[in-house]
């Protein structure tokens, strides 16, 4: 595969899914993993197409001492790219429901911008989507799984499976930073099936 090939098939589902509009202001959820990385880099290196004013937020969720440094690496990432970048500390402590309180902090505060949202979500967290509201005992509506736009909400790379977005960043020599959490996460387990 060729990472124009992978550019051209993200660029043409933005344009089929009507993602956004030419000048709309679009927030990338980056955590500096390597899916939120190569959706950094695919739609920086496509920006004159799609024509988005990207900006990006990055949150230190303060639950690992690494996390400091992960963040400071997004931000130098962007820095290259020259686009924006926020970084927000959650500073949540542990306890209960850590990745659901995660995951509502960093909705209630990207919510706060203007314009969309992107996150990084693709095909093959789109198959453990339908496979974890199965096993959940959701109903019909449950098992649809996720829309390329919900709302404010985008996801450019939902066409795309995990494997395309390794080699992509691969080929394009994309650092990226691994979150040992996600292996031991309900979601880590599904993967792991």
């Amino acid at each position: 595969m060729s990472a124009k090939k992978f550019e051209h098939r993200v660029l043409s589902a933005i344009k089929r899914s009507q993602m956004w509009s030419p000048e709309e202001c679009v927030t990338l959820a980056v955590s500096g993993g390597v899916d939120s990385m190569v959706m950094l880099d695919v739609l920086a290196q496509t920006q004159p197409s799609h024509r988005a004013n990207l900006q990006v937020v990055t949150f230190d969720h303060g639950f690992r001492t690494e996390s400091a440094a992960e963040v400071q690496f997004v931000h130098k990432a962007c820095q290259m790219y020259e686009i924006p970048c926020v970084i927000q500390s959650l500073n949540l402590s542990g306890g209960p429901s850590k990745q659901e309180r995660s995951r509502n902090a960093r909705r209630d505060f990207l919510s706060q911008f203007d314009g969309l949202i992107a996150t990084a979500h693709h095909a093959s967290d789109q198959a453990e989507t339908v496979l974890f509201r199965m096993l959940r005992g959701s109903g019909l509506d449950g098992l649809k799984g996720m829309s390329p736009r919900s709302d404010r909400w985008v996801k450019p790379l939902l066409m795309e499976f995990k494997g395309a977005i390794v080699e992509y960043a691969n080929e394009r020599r994309i650092e990226w930073k691994e979150d040992p959490s996600n292996i031991t996460s309900t979601r880590g387990a599904i993967r792991q099936l």
